[in-house]
């Protein structure tokens, strides 16, 4: 019997729910919170209830085990009221209390989560991105392999998870038939020496095509190239990128005329195939650099990913689209073991000191005209200074000696300086105020210390929740909100960026080639 903890959310009669299994035992499952069935049998994943039943007898045969042979606990020991699924941090302060024992207890060589939350525990693992994929992984004193899949509940809510859980639990069974006869290796990119680099110049250009004095000879490998573009808009192409062999790729600007239309002539005799990803982001682009796209010389690899049914998985972080994410650094990581970086981590950086001279701008203009204290006036209509000077200290507090310039007034007849009440400053704006302020501060420490918080800072959505008063009176006053643009990465990143995209279109669209469900 595991007793509560002063923090437990549980309520009256339910106890925390222990683990259940060997131990020491070599693989140990790890699932999200007690259920109903769970509760009234004091068991995790309890036979009684459908998500056990589903992981007893559905997927834990097709990995050859058994349930008495594998340890299985939660990462939330005990259920709230209404059995809601708990939230990241609830999970990650129940399992600081009881996992860590847990751990040395079991001593598992594999830990399974099931499901996004018990995943978040491992803040390197991403439950689209690496599902049915063993991870290094740690948690307090032990190390081992992770390998993440979605919860058996998944598969009940929607059928769409079901090919996802059955593929990730076939190959859990491959994973522990490596670690049995000791063949099993980390996945490791086949091209690790990168040749990624941008043309400058025609002779440049000729020679990563190999052409012999320019468009003359054309080189039978190069049948196919992988390509992608970078823009400000659709019609304000940035650069493109293009690779013919795996593990190379060439960027061009958008504004290099003269290699852009060497580039358009070679596709123009040549004709080779060219490989997209999600091909309808691209064309215009393409169109606004004047280059030629055979209508049947094309192909996208994000449509024939999809129609092969080979997604990133359910649970998209971004969209929750169950279908799984297509997107090319999924594909490209889950089956090319590419490691790419996205738009968000390449721009941001170079994005977040213009947000932050952004709000530092607005806030100190709109508190100094907040804070700034008119000159006062008395209740007679007239300001401090047409008043009298009167005593030691010199104060404009007598009577008033304003005379009107309209001969139908005669001067003014008050006889002692009385202020007005000032209007009160405007609450909204107060409250505009102090919430720039907020986020200029946590902007600047994002800046300072990017690598301190597990979830950096987003001002750009941070603002889109505001109020459209407030959204709308900033935007009038300072314009709009700085954004993430390609063209504020200097080029080194740029092509370390960019260039990764066409060679894993061309990688992928070979392997789409081969692929065999």
């Amino acid at each position: 019997m595991i007793s509560r903890c002063s923090i437990c959310p549980c309520v009256r009669g339910r106890n925390p729910i222990p683990p259940s299994g060997p131990s020491p035992c070599r693989i140990l499952f790890l699932a999200e919170r007690p259920a109903r069935h769970e509760d009234e049998q004091g068991i995790p994943l309890a036979d009684r209830g459908q998500s056990g039943m589903e992981f007893n007898n559905g997927y834990l045969p097709l990995c050859a085990l058994y349930r008495e042979d594998v340890a299985v606990s939660n990462a939330v020991l005990c259920s709230d009221k209404g059995y809601r699924n708990p939230k990241e941090h609830e999970a990650a302060t129940c399992s600081a209390k009881h996992l860590p024992a847990l751990l040395e207890k079991v001593n598992p060589q594999v830990i399974v989560t099931m499901g996004a939350i018990s995943a978040s525990l491992f803040p390197s693992i991403s439950l689209v991105l690496h599902h049915g994929l063993p991870q290094p992984a740690s948690y307090g004193p032990w190390s081992g392999i992770v390998f993440p899949t979605f919860h058996p509940a998944a598969g009940l809510r929607s059928t769409a998870y079901m090919i996802p859980l059955r593929k990730d639990f076939a190959a859990l069974r491959l994973l522990l038939k490596d670690l049995d006869s000791g063949t099993f290796s980390w996945p490791s990119d086949s091209y690790p020496a990168t040749d990624y680099s941008v043309l400058c110049t025609l002779s440049e250009f000729d020679a990563y095509l190999d052409l012999v004095g320019g468009i003359g000879r054309f080189n039978e490998h190069f049948y196919e190239f992988g390509t992608d573009t970078e823009f400000l808009s659709p019609t304000h192409p940035h650069c493109l990128t293009f690779s013919h062999t795996p593990g190379t790729a060439r960027l061009i600007y958008a504004d290099n005329k003269a290699i852009l239309g060497s580039y358009a002539s070679y596709l123009k005799a040549y004709r080779p195939l060219l490989s997209f990803h999600a091909y309808l982001a691209d064309a215009s682009p393409y169109a606004s650099m004047g280059l030629p796209i055979d209508p049947r010389r094309f192909s996208d690899t994000m449509v024939r990913a999809y129609n092969l049914g080979i997604g990133g998985g359910g649970d998209d972080e971004d969209s929750g689209a169950a279908r799984g994410s297509l997107g090319l650094k999924v594909l490209a990581y889950r089956h090319l073991n590419m490691k790419m970086q996205s738009f968000n981590d390449v721009v941001r950086p170079h994005a977040l000191p213009l947000v932050y001279d952004y709000l530092d701008r607005a806030t100190s203009f709109l508190a100094s005209s907040e804070a700034s204290d008119p000159e006062p006036f008395c209740m007679c209509g007239h300001p401090q200074s047409k008043h009298k000077e009167k005593g030691k200290s010199k104060r404009h507090s007598g009577y008033c000696l304003h005379e009107a310039e309209e001969s139908n007034f005669g001067p003014c007849s008050c006889e002692k300086f009385s202020r007005r009440p000032s209007p009160k400053p405007d609450k909204l704006t107060n409250l505009l105020i102090r919430k720039l302020r907020g986020l200029s501060t946590k902007v600047l420490n994002d800046l300072l210390t990017p690598h301190s918080s597990p979830k950096p800072v987003d001002p750009w959505h941070t603002i889109s929740e505001w109020h459209p008063w407030e959204i709308d009176l900033l935007y009038s006053l300072f314009g709009l909100l700085p954004e993430k643009s390609i063209a504020l990465v200097p080029e080194k990143e740029l092509v370390g960026y960019a260039c990764p995209d066409a060679d894993a279109t061309l990688r992928l669209s070979r392997y789409l080639n081969t692929y065999r469900p």
